[in-house]
């Protein structure tokens, strides 16, 4: 019994700095109010087809080279699938797609970035896990 008393207690540490855990939870809320806003405005809200605008081409082309310029596979694919929105606008644009067309497009974009949101949450809750140790 006496030695139950004696023994040292266990702490949780992290094996990373501070400032990395910090961004990692900020990331983490910021994803997390974005996917449930995107999946709540694309149930819910209403909105329209948008043309692109002289921004449509530089954003998606910064996703790109983004994407091109990472060396990790995971952070590339989700890059990629990022550009699929302003791509996918872009093309549907230069090829004259009706206004239906657009707009169903727009919902498929809206779940993909969705989806890609809620998987950033969850590969942090991952992260978070692997740098968890009992000291």
């Amino acid at each position: 019994m006496a030695e139950s008393l004696t023994e040292p207690k266990k702490h949780l540490g992290l094996d990373t700095d501070w400032t990395s855990a910090v961004v990692a939870v900020v990331a983490f809320f910021i994803c997390g109010f974005l996917g449930v806003a995107t999946s709540w405005i694309t149930l819910r809200g209403t909105f329209k087809a948008s043309s692109p605008s002289w921004w449509t081409p530089l954003f998606a082309g910064s996703i790109i080279y983004t994407g091109i310029s990472i060396s990790d596979k995971l952070f590339k694919t989700a890059a990629f699938f990022f550009a699929i929105g302003p791509l996918s606008r872009m093309i549907l644009w230069l090829l004259r797609a009706s206004t239906e067309t657009r707009w169903i497009n727009e919902i498929f974009v809206r779940w993909i970035d969705a989806a890609l949101y809620f998987g950033v949450c969850a590969y942090l809750v991952l992260w978070f896990g692997s740098k968890i140790r009992h000291v």
